[in-house]
C-alpha cells in the first residue's frame, strides 16, 4: 500500500504536549529610544510532544513513521492532544465550513449548532484540497443561528477560501519533525519528537 501524505500520527497517548506560535517580527530602536516592532511574516507552530511508555511493537511504529518522513523532508498531521476539542464541547464531532473571510484573522464558520462557544485558546483547523492548516482561537464567540464570527491566529493562507471545511474536533495542521528521540531499553518505551509547521 503506497504512503499517502502528510501522515498520520501512530495512535498514541501522550504525556505532555506543547503547541507554541513564534512570531516573525522586526524591532527597531531610533535615536530617540522609542522602539517599534513589525510583523515581516506570519507566525508559525512548533510543537513539542513525549507519548507514553510503549511496548515493543508500539515503539516500532513510531521508529517506522520517522523513518516514513524521510528526516523531515515529507510531513504528517498534529493535533493538540491535550485539547483535542473546543473546551466548552468536549468530544464534540461535527464540522463547520468556512462561509466567509473578514480579514486573514477574523473569519466566519457556519454549520455549527446554534449557542455554540469558542473559547480563546481552543483550536480551530482549516482544511482544502490536501491541505491542513492550524489556528488557536484568541477571542471567547458564541455561534447565533449557527454562524459565529472567530478571531485566529496565526493569520489564515491565501489557500484557505470560502467552503473549505473546518474542523474542530481533532483540528491538524501540516508539520515537519525537526527531531525525534526513542530510546531503547529494556521494557516500556517512550517516544519524543519536535516539528515545525508548514508554511500554507
Amino acid at each position: 500500500m503506497t504512503l499517502t501524505y502528510p501522515l498520520s500520527l501512530p495512535y498514541s497517548r501522550f504525556v505532555s504536549s506543547r503547541f507554541r506560535l513564534v512570531p516573525i517580527v522586526a524591532r527597531n530602536r531610533v535615536g530617540s529610544g522609542a522602539s517599534f516592532a513589525r510583523e515581516i511574516a506570519p507566525a508559525y507552530w512548533q510543537a513539542d510532544l513525549r507519548t507514553v511508555p510503549h511496548n515493543e511493537t508500539e515503539f516500532g511504529r513510531w521508529m517506522a513513521f520517522f523513518d516514513a518522513l524521510r528526516g523531515g523532508s515529507k510531513s504528517c498531521l498534529l493535533f493538540d492532544p491535550h485539547r483535542c476539542f473546543p473546551i466548552r464541547h468536549s468530544g464534540f464531532t461535527g464540522t463547520g465550513t468556512l462561509a466567509a473571510i473578514s480579514s486573514i484573522r477574523q473569519v466566519s464558520v457556519s454549520g455549527l449548532p446554534g449557542g455554540f462557544v469558542l473559547t480563546a485558546g481552543d483550536y480551530i483547523g482549516f482544511e482544502r484540497g490536501g491541505r491542513y492548516s492550524l489556528h488557536r482561537v484568541v477571542q471567547d464567540s458564541t455561534a447565533i443561528g449557527g454562524m459565529v464570527s472567530v478571531a485566529i491566529e496565526p493569520p489564515l493562507p491565501p489557500h484557505f477560501v470560502a467552503g473549505s471545511l473546518v474542523r474542530l474536533n481533532r483540528p491538524v495542521g501540516e508539520f515537519m519533525i525537526d527531531s525525534f528521540d526513542g530510546e531503547r531499553r529494556a521494557g516500556k518505551k517512550p517516544v519524543s519528537f519536535s516539528a515545525t509547521s508548514r508554511v500554507a
